[in-house]
């Protein structure tokens, strides 16, 4: 029977899942490192240039991972319900971030790969502004903090649509911006791990991703 790539990689996910259930008497570094292998050979191979899969290869794999996706985030919905019905209480945060940042990297991908990369790029920058706006006038209101807070990314806003035609300018200041929102928020490391992933997926990430893929579709360009 010849092997394809969908189904080597769900033998792979179910070994992680098997190795998490069975390892817990092995040493930490131990079952990271089995984990670890088990989790990117399957990426690996995938990405590997002697990898040659046919149409109908891809096609199971897309539809296998596709299925596969809804059923995970049905089965978190379902939990987070039973916590919030049945027990009466907030689900715990990691069962957001389970739920969110799989949506959000899922979204991420779509428009990136459904409509022009710069434009794409361009609006998620403006949008996240907008958005940071509405926070800021619902915290402060019409006020000087609500001013402060919001001008350097106001600021940054006007330089980006100034340099709009130079891609390669507009990626660096969403990215410094970025990674000065990450140091602005370095108390974010004292909330829980899954607070953490969820926060700056939210807030840094979007800009960061924006700035990557106008800087790579500036050198595209000129190569």
């Amino acid at each position: 029977m010849k092997w394809n790539a969908s189904l080597l990689k769900s033998i792979w996910l179910l070994l992680i899942a098997l190795l998490v259930m069975i390892g817990r008497g092995f040493p930490l570094p131990l079952l990271a490192t089995l984990v670890a292998i088990v989790f990117f050979v399957p990426i690996i191979v995938e990405f590997s240039p002697k990898t040659r899969l046919d149409e109908r290869q891809v096609y199971i794999s897309h539809l296998s991972g596709h299925w596969g996706f809804y059923v995970f985030l049905g089965l978190t919905v379902l939990i987070m319900l039973r916590d919030y019905v049945r027990l009466g209480k907030n689900p715990a945060p990691e069962w957001y971030a389970l739920l969110l940042i799989p949506l959000l990297v899922k979204f991420a991908i779509s428009l990136y790969q459904n409509y022009d990369p710069k434009k794409v790029a361009y609006a998620v920058g403006y949008g996240w502004g907008g958005v940071w706006l509405l926070f800021v006038l619902f915290s402060h209101g019409l006020s000087l903090t609500a001013l402060i807070e919001f001008s350097p990314f106001a600021l940054v806003v006007i330089l980006v649509f100034l340099f709009r035609k130079r891609h390669a300018v507009s990626g660096v200041l969403f990215i410094l911006f970025a990674v000065g929102l990450t140091i602005f928020f370095h108390g974010w490391w004292r909330l829980d791990l899954y607070v953490r992933l969820l926060m700056y997926t939210l807030v840094p990430l979007p800009l960061l991703v924006s700035g990557i893929v106008l800087l790579k579709e500036s050198f595209t360009q000129r190569s």
